[in-house]
């Protein structure tokens, strides 16, 4: 699966200009940053949590997605140039993993929950800065396929994945957006996560 996936990771990148689609390799500096990370981390549990739930229950995975998105919007809240930077690397190199991991799982048979297996050991990483893409980049690539097959058609004009994600399941950022982001990530570990961020960051 790694190995497919990291040759077609590159054999995308080939065709990339020439598709179209390409991106940029913007450093993201508040991924860096303690509330970057967390909010960060919850949407990497949220996108997991969705691709494990995909085929056996769909509303499930559809509230997963939508907490994810919620985590997303909280830490754009907190940064306002990410809703620019964020995408241009979705592009560039998420569109790149998720087409390696896409044809991983056609050539050996593995499921979404491969892609979730991935996206948690990425949360490991120990900067997000140049690399979140490669975690979010493939779930939000095969939630699409689920929930918005035709999505491809559309990247061209509406170069962020995840907001074409947002507008085919109706997603709207909730009007106390801290207060229910900080409610909904109780369901991602988040005694463990802050605990861990907290002390990453004490010692920064």
């Amino acid at each position: 699966f790694d190995r497919v996936g990291l040759v077609m990771h590159e054999v995308f990148h080939s065709k990339q200009r020439e598709l179209g689609l390409q991106g940029a390799d913007p450093t993201n500096n508040q991924l860096d940053q303690k509330d970057g990370r967390i909010w960060l981390r919850f949407e990497l549990e949220a996108l997991a949590s969705a691709l494990e739930s995909l085929g056996s229950d769909k509303v499930a995975a559809t509230k997963h997605v939508n907490d994810a998105l919620v985590f997303r919007a909280m830490r754009r809240s907190l940064y306002p140039l990410a809703d620019s930077l964020e995408p241009l690397l979705e592009m560039q190199e998420g569109l790149a993993e998720y087409t390696g991991e896409k044809l991983a799982m056609t050539v050996t048979g593995e499921g979404p929950s491969r892609v979730a297996k991935k996206v948690r050991d990425f949360e490991s990483s120990p900067t997000y800065v140049r690399s979140f893409a490669y975690g979010t980049g493939p779930a939000l690539g095969v939630l699409l396929d689920e929930f918005a097959p035709k999505w491809k058609s559309e990247l061209k004009e509406n170069r962020d994945p995840a907001r074409i994600l947002a507008a085919h399941l109706h997603f709207a950022a909730p009007r106390q957006l801290a207060r229910e982001a900080s409610r909904r990530s109780k369901a991602y570990r988040a005694d463990v996560i802050l605990a861990e961020e907290n002390a990453r960051d004490a010692k920064r």
